[in-house]
């Protein structure tokens, strides 16, 4: 039995939805599930809608390996196959091409475990910045993403989890892999920040996988403490206080706001933008920086919504720079190192390498001419 009859089966969407959305007639997936080939066409159209490679679904099918188990034991017995396997069919193709281990930064020899409190998260972010961002305290970390692929080597992939699914970490065979669902770049910079903070603080001993599903600023389920602990530790990481308080005062000069008036969105669309995050997000700083009354962020943040349709809308009203682009490495540089190395020695072809990265071949021309 191929992959596409077993995941056309399993499908949380079941057979009259995935018809539905991929085009494909119930009777026909019936027979496919049955065991019959597949046309190009129809491989196509179930791949988008399960959001799994082709050649992934061409594969026999296979139980669960540990990966996989390590990541539907987080994720709940309600797990969608695709998303639990998509994940997993990533993760074991980097294990196959066995790039070097031991470039990755061994981050738990300096960083240890801490209670989840905000002190704790804010402290953490600091001494993120003091270590891998030069002890800038001032600055935006839009290259959050590059740094981490290409300064610490852990795995960051921009890989699509599901709807309702933002991101999820994972320590395994001595590497770090932090993906991220495709959202608004606002929002992905920080979902990449809270993934890190359960990297760097929730991680235990040997392999294990963390899932978020839609991460809420404020978290009421019983990961309260987890969850409250990563978003504090990205807040802080991407909006440090003493950048925000200059930037502040910079804009309102510009402005020629009254010092002791009350923060408004003006200041806060500008201090989204700078920064690279979402209004949501700069506005929740700013009340945990006690700049805003408690509840006060979600208020302002309806109140532009009402106003102006979005708080986007709202910064092009204003004339407010656009963020700095969010770029994510295709794949950090030791993996394409080992990639090219394969393709040199023909034990790979390009577009086999491409295809298990989920990367364009042109990533991995672009790198094998930077290395000669």
């Amino acid at each position: 039995m191929k992959n596409l009859s077993h995941y056309i089966h399993n499908s949380t969407l079941g057979i009259d939805l995935l018809s539905k959305k991929s085009g494909v007639a119930k009777k026909r997936l019936i027979e496919l599930i049955e065991g019959f080939e597949a046309a190009y066409n129809e491989l196509s159209a179930i791949s988008n809608v399960l959001n799994l490679p082709i050649s992934f679904l061409l594969k026999e099918y296979k139980q669960e390996n540990q990966y996989e188990v390590l990541f539907r034991k987080q994720y709940g017995a309600a797990a969608d196959v695709s998303v639990v396997s998509n994940f997993d069919f990533f993760v074991n193709n980097v294990l196959e091409l066995q790039p070097d281990a031991s470039k990755v930064e061994k981050f738990s020899a300096i960083v240890k475990h801490v209670e989840n409190t905000f002190v704790n998260a804010d402290a953490l972010a600091s001494f993120f910045r003091d270590v891998y961002f030069d002890g800038n305290h001032f600055d935006p970390l839009t290259s959050l993403p590059e740094l981490l692929s290409n300064k610490l080597n852990f795995i960051v992939k921009v890989k699509e989890l599901g709807p309702n699914a933002d991101g999820a970490s994972a320590s395994i065979k001595d590497y770090v892999f932090l993906i991220v669902s495709p959202r608004f770049e606002g929002r992905m910079l920080f979902t990449l920040a809270h993934e890190l903070a359960h990297v760097l603080n929730h991680h235990e001993q040997g392999d294990y996988v963390y899932f978020d599903k839609k991460i809420s600023l404020r978290p009421k389920d019983d990961k309260f403490k987890i969850e409250g602990f990563a978003n504090a530790f990205a807040s802080c990481l991407l909006l440090p206080e003493k950048g925000v308080a200059k930037f502040i005062q910079k804009v309102r000069d510009s402005f020629h706001i009254d010092p002791q008036a009350r923060l408004s969105d003006v200041e806060i669309v500008h201090l989204a933008r700078f920064y690279g995050v979402s209004f949501d997000v700069a506005a929740f700083r700013c009340e945990t920086l006690s700049l805003l009354p408690k509840g006060g962020a979600y208020t302002l943040s309806q109140k532009i919504k009402e106003d102006f349709g979005s708080p986007e809308k709202r910064a092009d009203s204003l004339g407010v720079a656009p963020r700095d682009p969010l770029y994510f490495p295709a794949a950090p540089n030791f993996v394409l190192d080992k990639a090219v190395s394969l393709i040199e020695e023909e034990k790979y072809s390009i577009g086999k390498i491409a295809d298990l990265l989920s990367i364009p071949v042109n990533a991995i021309l672009d790198h094998h001419s930077k290395i000669g």
